[in-house]
């Protein structure tokens, strides 16, 4: 009845998925029914604390192999890979976890809450990114800006959002 992802994409941008969506679209329309698209586990990973200085990823550690710079790059990975599967028409995106890390514990993924509720870097972004978009959103148009720009425009209850960026 729908098309499940788990999407764990380690360092690859966002960007990276745009020509995997559309070979996925390409081969549900070749069978002639699309199916919804979920996406029932997805995280980056990223921190702004460390446990240990000078911090070296420890080979062992699946998480610490896949750290992104910090808790900002996993904000902006993780909105520009919203705007890029909702234009391919991912319905519902799940985050791993809001906090999954024990009390007080290493903490990498790119969830909503540090230990005691303190929001992280991704919780604003997410709640202006779901407020924009609304309940209802849907895909317009993407636009190729220059060499390494882009430009995805939705339809919201609110009007039109077009979501820019420049990876560079």
């Amino acid at each position: 009845d729908i098309f499940n992802l788990h999407i764990y994409p380690g360092l690859r941008p966002p960007e990276w998925f745009i020509p995997k969506m559309k070979a996925l679209s390409e081969a549900m329309d070749a069978t002639g029914k699309r199916r919804p698209i979920w996406i029932t586990e997805f995280s980056y990973y990223g921190s702004d604390t460390y446990p240990r200085r000078p911090f070296i990823p420890d080979a062992a550690s699946w998480a610490e192999e896949r750290l992104l710079r910090d808790e900002k790059q996993c904000a902006d990975y993780t909105i520009r890979f919203y705007t890029v599967m909702m234009a391919f028409g991912v319905e519902k995106i799940f985050l791993h976890s809001g906090a999954s890390a024990a009390v007080n514990g290493e903490q990498f993924e790119c969830c909503l809450f540090e230990y005691g509720g303190v929001p992280k870097k991704i919780f604003p972004a997410l709640a202006v990114f779901a407020d924009l978009m609304g309940s209802q959103a849907s895909f317009i148009e993407s636009r190729r800006l220059g060499e390494s720009g882009y430009s995805y425009s939705f339809a919201t209850a609110k009007g039109q959002l077009t979501i820019l960026w420049d990876p560079s």
